[in-house]
Order: structure tokens, then sequence, then C-alpha cells
């Protein structure tokens, strides 16, 4: 489980980390996959139902046992360790400083 605020490089460390073939649960990847709108664009009605297909894919997760490595990213430290208590791994905090991490999200949603 990666964690971290918004902007802080969640994402950006998984994709330098992650294996081919790796499994990767990302809000902004499947809202965007789901919508076909922009990153920055998250239409109300759909946050439950994104957010349902990571609890479905977290309780798959705990029942079978998978042959591959996953990356669950949230921003929330609390949700992060009991995601990974659940499923046996571990928790990751992704920091940069306050400065970057702002300029980031100005950039990304303006």
């Amino acid at each position: 489980m990666i964690y971290g605020p918004p902007g802080s490089g969640k994402t950006t460390w998984v994709e330098e980390h992650k294996q081919r073939g790796d499994l990767v649960w990302d809000f902004d990847v499947v809202m965007t996959a789901l919508t076909r709108l922009p990153r920055a664009e998250k239409p109300e009605e759909c946050i439950d139902l994104v957010l349902a297909m990571k609890d479905a894919l977290t309780r798959e997760m705990a029942v079978h046992s998978i042959e591959r490595a996953a990356w669950i990213i949230v921003t929330r430290e609390d949700e992060a360790h009991r995601l990974a208590e659940r499923l046996g791994g571990e928790a990751l905090e992704i920091s940069i400083a306050e400065d970057v991490r702002q300029q980031r999200l100005s950039e990304r949603y303006g």
C-alpha cells in the first residue's frame, strides 16, 4: 500500500518500482479510464463507484492469493495500514516538501 497526500508522487513512485505484470490500483487512473475525462475532472457521482472497485479488488485479494505483486495507491495512512494488515502487505508513505507538492498540484489542476 502506497500512501501520501495528493501530489506527493505516489503514482510516479509506483511506476518507477513496479515490475511488468504487477497489479496497480490508482484512483485517478481508474476514474479517468471509466469516465474518459481529464485527470482533474472527477464527477461526484462516480467517486463511490471507483472506491467500490477498490474494495472489491482488495476483498478478492484477501480471499484468493495472487501470483504477482500488487500496488494499491491511497491517500490516507489509516486506510493503507488497514489494507496492509488485511492483505499481509506493507504500507509505505510517500512524502515531499509541501511547496513542491503545491507546485505539482497547481500545474496539474490549474
